[in-house]
This record gives C-alpha cells, sequence and structure tokens, in this order.
C-alpha cells in the first residue's frame, strides 16, 4: 500500500481531470488560458507534502524508471527519497513544473498505474462510505474483538470463554454499578459474560452448524476510520484528515493482529438494553493476542 497517494486519491483524481481538460484544448489548437488557470489555482490550495506526493508520481509515471520486482510502497519510497535528497524549491516553483506539462494528466495516471493505486479507491468517498461499509445506518455500539486464530469464544466452550474473559480482563476485581453507579453492584467482568457476551459469541443456525464471521481488510479499515471520525469531529479535525487518521491506524493494527494468526469480528449493536451502555464503565486490559475496544456511533 502507498498511503501518502491513496489517502490523496481524490486530489489526484481532480488534477487529473483539470490537466486532461487543458491538455485536449492544446492537442486541438484552441485557447486554454481559462483551464490553465484553473489547474493553477486548484495547485495553489494545496499543501506542499500534497504537491510533492504528486510530483512523485508524476516523474513515476513520465520516466518509468523503476525496479518491477520491488513492491509498490517500495517504489515509491525510492521515488520520494531521490526527491528530498535532491531538495525542493518553493511550493510555487515545484507546482509550476507540474502545471507546465501538457501530458500531466496522462504522467499521473501512468504513475498510478505503476504503483498499482485503484483511482475510486474509497479514501475519495467520505464517512457515509465507512459506516455504510459496517452497516451502521442509525446511533449503534460498535465493538472489535481479537482473539488468537481458532480461540474465538463460543457459548458452549466454557474454556475458550475463561480465556477470553482472562485476556481482555487480567484484573477482574472490579466493580461496577447498574443500577447506582456508586455502588459496587457486579463484577465486570460477570457483567460483560452475562449482557455483552451473547452479542460477540460465534452463533448456530438451526442444523446446529456453527457460523462463523470474521472481519476482512476493508471493514476494519472502515472500523478505524469511523471510529477516528467520532473521536476527532469534536475536536475540530477535518474529516478527510480524521478519515487518514484511522487508516493509518488500521494499518498499524493489522501489523499487530495479521489475518492470518488472528480472529477478528466487528459486531454493532443499535439496542440500548443489551448491556454495552456500561462499557464506558469497564476497564480492559488487553493481553496475549486478545483485544477487545468499542466506540459509540452517535449518528
Amino acid at each position: 500500500m502507498v498511503r501518502d497517494v491513496e489517502m490523496r486519491i481524490d486530489i489526484f483524481n481532480k488534477v487529473i481531470e483539470l490537466a486532461e481538460k487543458k491538455r485536449k484544448l492544446i492537442d486541438k489548437g484552441q485557447s486554454y488560458s481559462n483551464e490553465d488557470m484553473e489547474l493553477n489555482n486548484y495547485l495553489d490550495r494545496l499543501t506542499f507534502e500534497d504537491i510533492k506526493v504528486l510530483q512523485t508520481v508524476m516523474y513515476l509515471g513520465r520516466d518509468k524508471d523503476y525496479d518491477s520486482k520491488m513492491s509498490s510502497a517500495e517504489i515509491y519510497r525510492e521515488q520520494r527519497g531521490f526527491f528530498d535528497n535532491e531538495g525542493w524549491q518553493r511550493k510555487e516553483i515545484e507546482a509550476g513544473q507540474m502545471s507546465e506539462k501538457t501530458p500531466l494528466d496522462r504522467y499521473i495516471i501512468n504513475g498510478l498505474d505503476i504503483l498499482n493505486i485503484d483511482r475510486t479507491y474509497k479514501y475519495a468517498k467520505g464517512i457515509e462510505a465507512y459506516k455504510s461499509n459496517l452497516g451502521i445506518f442509525e446511533k449503534s455500539y460498535v465493538l472489535l474483538i481479537v482473539t488468537p486464530r481458532d480461540k474465538f469464544p463460543e457459548s458452549t466452550d466454557n474454556k475458550l470463554v475463561n480465556e477470553f474473559l482472562k485476556g481482555i480482563f487480567p484484573n477482574k476485581d472490579k466493580y461496577i454499578g447498574i443500577y447506582e453507579e456508586s455502588r459496587d453492584e457486579i463484577l465486570q467482568d460477570v457483567y460483560f459474560r452475562m449482557r455483552v457476551f451473547p452479542l460477540i459469541q460465534d452463533k448456530y443456525n438451526y442444523a446446529n452448524m456453527r457460523v462463523i464471521y470474521r472481519a476482512n481488510k476493508q471493514e476494519i479499515e472502515s472500523y478505524f476510520a469511523v471510529k477516528e471520525f467520532y473521536d476527532q469531529v469534536s475536536k475540530c479535525v477535518s474529516e478527510s484528515r480524521a478519515l487518514y487518521k484511522g487508516l493509518d491506524k488500521a494499518t498499524s493494527f493489522l501489523d499487530k493482529y495479521p489475518l492470518n494468526d488472528f480472529d477478528v469480528k466487528i459486531v454493532r449493536s443499535e439496542r440500548y438494553d443489551d448491556g454495552c451502555v456500561f462499557l464506558d464503565e469497564m476497564s480492559f486490559e488487553n493481553s496475549d493476542g486478545y483485544h477487545f475496544e468499542y466506540f459509540f456511533c452517535s449518528n
């Protein structure tokens, strides 16, 4: 994956669109001053880092000088490292070096193809697309559960259940109050097993066959994107920036919990009487390859 490029795919698509309009007029021998101004104005609004990423891909697509045995991430890092070592001039100069190139759109498309970047990548779709990936259409608790491979708990296997609870509650001796917050009424792991565990356990169908659902990479990315959005929205962080940060966290999560070695499940609950409302009162201390976390999607 080439995160620096993927997180800016909407910018790449816009530059391609503007550059293509300009190039087609040039090819026809027609005036392109308005289109040239539109492209330059757009580039002027971008950050210097945006310009550097765009230019790296542009020159990759123009020169096509790369080692095909390398991964996309390695190709990008080598190309970007070359320009970083050479040194950058002022932002407006670097932007001008792009806008003056008539085949700019083709260079960028070639560069994206070399990096195997999908121009319809979901970064450009926004928060609603990620929520849709998770089936979130109203206020919901969204739970993320991780266990070592083939250790996911089910109600008929007390050993698996106990190992899971020990993994997320190493220190079980904490009480929570469910009727009066100030009172120690019930152990948190006992309440979790009674009211939350039924939501996350593997289910059985009418033929008594175990129904196994595991989260895929896209769903995990969506989970962290949406979670980060709701964590950051109150801090005046832009939607796109929050989503980018969430996707970075998804990458770190998958590095720590590769899907070949761990079972990952995402569960959504829209009910308010299932015990999720008391998750904030609990203390989770993930260990031994077990992990539990959650967030509340407020709308």
